[in-house]
C-alpha cells in the first residue's frame, strides 16, 4: 500500500452459505465505497480479488476470487479488511480518518493541556473521543460542533470548548 498506512474498513465476522461468501461488518462511514472495491487486503492472508459485494441487513456479503467453499470461507472469520486511502478516495470537507487523529494533543478553550486522543468511540448518534493524560481521569467528550472547535491534522491539535458537568455531592 506504497509506505502509507492502511485504513481498516472492515472486519469478516463469519461465512454466509456454502458457496464462499463472508459476513462483513463495515467500519467505514462510507459503506457504499466499501462495497464498491475490486480488491482488499485481508489481514494475514494478502490481497484478495473481490468479485461480488452486496449488503444484506447490517452486513456486506462478500466473495472472493478463489474462496469457493464454507470450510474456506471459515478460515477468514474475524479477520480485518484494508485499503489504501487512495482507494476509497478523498473524504468530505472536515472529515478525517481516525488513525490521524490518534494520539494528537486536546486543548481546550482556556489553553489547558487536556491529555492526548486516545480513542474515538462509535455510539451511533455521534462518535465520542476518549481523551488521556498521565495521572489524570479519562475525559469523555462527544464529537459534536458545540465541543470540538478544530481539528489540525498537520499540527496533531485538537481544540475543545468542554461541556461542565455537575459533581455529583
Amino acid at each position: 500500500m506504497r509506505g502509507e498506512k492502511p485504513v481498516e474498513v472492515g472486519k469478516i465476522v463469519a461465512p454466509h452459505g456454502v458457496r464462499g461468501e463472508v459476513r462483513v461488518v463495515q467500519l467505514s462511514e462510507f459503506p457504499d465505497k466499501v462495497a464498491a472495491l475490486k480488491e482488499v487486503e485481508v489481514a494475514g492472508q494478502g490481497r484478495l480479488e473481490v468479485t461480488a459485494a452486496r449488503f444484506h441487513k447490517q452486513f456486506i456479503l462478500m466473495k472472493f476470487a478463489g474462496v469457493d467453499s464454507i470450510e474456506q470461507a471459515e478460515q477468514l472469520k474475524n479477520k480485518s479488511l484494508f485499503v489504501s486511502r487512495e482507494e476509497l478516495g478523498p473524504l468530505p470537507e472536515g472529515r478525517y480518518y481516525i488513525e490521524d487523529m490518534l494520539g494528537m494533543l486536546v486543548v481546550d478553550t482556556a489553553g489547558e493541556e487536556l491529555g492526548h486522543l486516545f480513542e474515538v468511540l462509535p455510539t451511533g448518534s455521534n462518535d465520542v473521543y476518549v481523551v488521556k493524560k498521565t495521572g489524570a481521569k479519562d475525559i469523555l467528550l462527544p464529537a459534536i460542533k458545540q465541543v470540538v472547535k478544530d481539528i489540525d491534522i498537520k499540527n496533531k491539535k485538537m481544540l475543545v470548548d468542554p461541556p461542565v458537568w455537575e459533581d455529583d455531592k
